[in-house]
């Protein structure tokens, strides 16, 4: 069988114009990237504003003074997980820190929740975040008075890894105008008071934003129950939290108190195997109010979705 010599020229040349097409449209595609299509897996660079030390990259936020304003979440590279970036002047408080410390790192940790809260007071914008690594913590009743104006982030490292008890009559009580505070990965444990405002968190503000994320509420014994929260025209968010094995310690108790006209969401809430006192009034044959939820005012906007209330009693 003969071939044609015309056939074959002109095939070779086809061939050798796709071959020219293909390093071109590589040039192209190399200047674009900045990378080299050839090599067997490339990772293209994108700017960050900051690297931590675990290779995770994140965005932080600014307002116009260069100021830390907050952070955007991002996916961690070593655990695959959305994480954030902790803002410069985080204080950190761990089981092996010591109050004498500044607070300012890991290493230089601080040992207690009440001590931190100090800090910010001190300090000229008193808004700030505390990073609690894992672990068991103990501490007394700590006070938010209106003068102070703190408004703080307390995160915890890990969730189920975070434990806080309260040795008084609640572990925070936020009292101010215009507050900001946010709790999240934190396990609120053996609480135990018969005081008129006992709950783990006590938190009451006119114009104030509260949430409380991710956090667990268990082997409490209080009158107003886990949370009692009174936000005057503010917001107040519940989110992915368990209420678990808390008893309301007097007759007019509740297991979650929300008091004010502000707007309140439970969502993804858990409310299980917690008791309601029983006892009735010495003087009167009629029960006190006990409830799993007061709401103490008609104009408050209570909205709960996605939530279980189980085996209470």
């Amino acid at each position: 069988m003969k071939i044609n010599k015309a056939f074959i020229c002109v095939l070779l040349v086809l061939m050798l114009l796709f071959c020219i097409n293909t390093c071109s449209a590589e040039e192209t595609l190399n200047e674009t990237l900045g990378t080299d299509v050839t090599d067997e897996v490339v990772i293209a660079e994108a700017p960050i504003d900051e690297l931590s030390d675990s290779g995770d990259t994140f965005v932080v936020d600014a307002d116009e003074d260069g100021d830390y304003k907050g952070s955007s979440s991002a996916v961690s590279v070593t655990t695959g997980e959305e994480t954030s970036v902790l803002p410069e002047g985080t204080i950190y408080v761990s089981e092996m820190g010591d109050d004498e410390n500044d607070g300012l790192s890991e290493g230089s940790a601080i040992a207690t929740l009440a001590h931190a809260v100090e800090i910010v007071k001190d300090r000229e914008n008193k808004t700030a975040t505390v990073y609690v690594l894992n672990g068991y913590y103990t501490t007394g009743a700590i006070d938010i008075s209106d003068d102070v104006g703190v408004s703080l982030s307390i995160i915890g490292q890990e969730k189920d890894e975070v434990f806080i008890q309260g040795t008084g009559a609640y572990v925070f009580d936020v009292y101010g105008d215009n507050l900001v505070w946010n709790f999240k990965n934190l396990d609120f444990v053996d609480l135990d008071s018969t005081a008129r405002t006992s709950a783990a968190l006590v938190l009451y503000s006119k114009n104030g934003n509260f949430t409380v994320d991710n956090c667990n509420f268990r082997y409490i014994n209080s009158k107003l129950g886990a949370i009692a929260i009174g936000n005057d025209n503010g917001n107040t968010n519940v989110t992915n939290c368990v209420i678990e094995d808390v008893t309301g310690s007097a007759s007019n108790t509740a297991i979650l108190t929300v008091n004010g006209d502000g707007r309140f969401i439970l969502d993804n809430v858990e409310i299980r195997n917690c008791r309601l006192n029983p006892s009735v009034a010495s003087s009167n044959d009629a029960s006190y109010l006990r409830t799993l939820i007061y709401i103490n005012t008609y104009e408050a906007d209570l909205t709960i979705s996605n939530s279980r209330i189980i085996n209470n009693r």
